[in-house]
Order: C-alpha cells, then structure tokens, then sequence
C-alpha cells in the first residue's frame, strides 16, 4: 500500500515541476519580447521572431499573421513561418 502511495506522490511532483517549467519558459518569452519592443526602433521585425518563439513553446508547425487594413476592408499577410516562401504569394 505504501509503495502505491509514493507512486502516486512523484507523479505529481513530476506534473508540478513540468507546469512550473512551462511558465517559467512562458514568462520568459514575454519579458524577452517585452524588453526587444520597448529597445527597438522598428517593431514590426520582431513580430516573426516573437511569432516563432510562441510556434515552438506550443509545438506548432505553422503559423500566420494578419493585420486589418481598415481602409481597404481587407486582411494582409504579416507574417508567417513553416511554409515555404513562395507559396504564401501565390
């Protein structure tokens, strides 16, 4: 009975220890980002390197983004990665 119950206890340890490891990478892609936005001068560059550093703490294999262009009514390609870079103009 002993042994069940020591199981059971470093199971979820384990569990604990692996969700403060992901906050703790989470929050550590924020403040990066938030201090490369506040330092640059042209933000808009650090959209793909904050959109790839949120592709692989998901474990995504793509992703796209899109801004309004309100005066057109339309959505425009901003930026994506996992594709090749050709395609996305097609």
């Amino acid at each position: 009975m002993a042994l069940a119950s020591m199981s059971i206890n470093v199971t979820d340890r384990h569990k604990a220890e692996e969700a403060l490891k992901k906050n703790t990478e989470r929050l550590n892609i924020l403040s990066y980002i938030a201090s490369r936005l506040l330092e640059s001068e042209n933000p808009q560059e650090l959209v793909n390197d904050l959109c790839i550093r949120v592709m692989n703490f998901l474990d995504c294999h793509v992703f796209f983004n899109y801004l309004v262009d309100e005066n057109a009514g339309k959505l425009y390609l901003n930026a994506y990665e996992g594709i090749p870079d050709k395609l996305p103009k097609v």
